[in-house]
């Protein structure tokens, strides 16, 4: 008997352990996502992270592997599969295969992901795991940048460059950590590691003069307190919301107000200008507002099936001499393969936002996933 505990101790034990790896590596695997996002060999690092993630879930379980049927997945590789389709009347047929491709790589992993996370903590586990690797590429940023190179750009009003990815795309990985982060104060104790944490990732949100990053941020603030004040009584909570407006437009006006965000708030200044036709339009708000006006006047010739997936760079050459995207995903997705592609890909987020309202956001989790789509 007292064998028997011993080894179901020991069993426990281990299954933690490979329960701890498996997540540090999912945790690695986001990270790299990002960082090696430019780098030839990035697919290889993550395709590398997945196999050893599985290779430890199938050691885990005996080798028995147990999959979920999910609709999300259905979707995925009916969009995959039209990216690949597409390159039959491309402009660029092997960049709508390599779209095809990605689809497919992002998919794999999606599956091994849920694979490893089904449990009834998998949810948390996958999120948390996202907030630390937000956490990771944004000490990755003060590594490639500097604290010096930081500050710089911070009193200049400028942006960070593209030293080792995209840097709209740190400000939004950023993002998403602080609303995680401000979701756990809301709901859980406090983590006063995972506040300094975001707390550099607001510097890093700043930094990088990103609208998106900086929009996705406040609108998931705004968003968990809604559903947070709200309550039963009807009167109280609208009170509680007055209340809380009254907060935040004192609040946003004296934080958006400092000089961090300067380069935000001036490319923020430059899209309302843009929309209202009063103020000065910024250069790079120009040049997107031209992008998207190319990218509309191509989708009109095409509306059904568009011009091949990832053939926005064959078209951008051709028209203003530059291979690069339209920087609006819409657009992108129309322009490449018209009405048809946009609801496909459009399906898998209406899918997850049906399924979560179908659960009436009962469980707080469900409110941060809902606020992260």
């Amino acid at each position: 008997m007292v064998r028997s505990r011993s080894k179901t101790f020991s069993l426990l034990n281990e299954n933690s352990a490979i329960d701890r790896i498996i997540w540090f590596l999912t945790v690695a695997w986001i990270a790299a996502s990002y960082i090696f996002s430019t780098e030839s060999y990035g697919a290889y690092v993550l395709l590398g992270i997945t196999i050893i993630i599985l290779a430890l879930y199938c050691l885990q379980n005996h080798w028995v592997i147990r999959v979920k049927h999910n609709m999300l997945f259905v979707f995925m590789i009916a969009f995959a599969f039209f990216c690949f389709l597409s390159s039959v009347w491309s402009l660029n047929p092997t960049s709508s295969i390599q779209q095809g491709i990605t689809i497919s790589e992002i998919m794999i992993c999606l599956v091994v992901f849920q694979i490893c996370f089904q449990d009834k903590d998998g949810i948390w586990k996958m999120v948390n795991a996202v907030k630390w690797a937000g956490f990771f590429v944004v000490i990755y940023a003060f590594m490639v940048y500097g604290i010096d190179g930081m500050r710089a750009v911070l009193a200049s009003g400028g942006r960070l460059g593209t030293e080792f990815a995209n840097i709209n795309s740190i400000g939004m990985v950023a993002a998403i950590s602080v609303i995680i982060v401000i979701y756990e104060q809301l709901y859980f104790r406090r983590n006063f590691i995972s506040i300094l944490f975001g707390i550099l990732n607001v510097v890093v949100i700043a930094a990088s003069g990103s609208r998106k990053a900086l929009l996705m941020m406040l609108i998931g603030l705004i968003f968990l307190l809604l559903f947070k004040l709200v309550t039963k009584n009807i009167l109280k909570t609208v009170i509680r919301y007055i209340i809380l407006a009254a907060v935040l437009i004192v609040a946003l006006q004296l934080i958006l107000s400092l000089d961090m965000f300067s380069g935000a708030m001036d490319r923020m200044d430059g899209l309302w200008a843009l929309i209202t036709g009063e103020g000065e339009v910024d250069a790079s708000t120009q040049e997107r507002d031209l992008l998207i006006q190319i990218g509309w006047k191509y989708f009109l010739q095409s509306p059904i099936i568009g011009f091949g997936m990832g053939a926005s760079g064959t078209i951008l050459n051709q028209t203003i001499g530059k291979n690069t995207y339209f920087h609006n995903n819409y657009i992108e997705v129309m322009c490449g393969g018209g009405i048809f592609a946009l609801i496909l890909y459009y399906s898998m987020y209406v899918y997850c936002i049906y399924f979560l309202l179908s659960t009436r956001l009962r469980d707080p989790l469900s409110k941060l996933v809902f606020v992260l789509i």
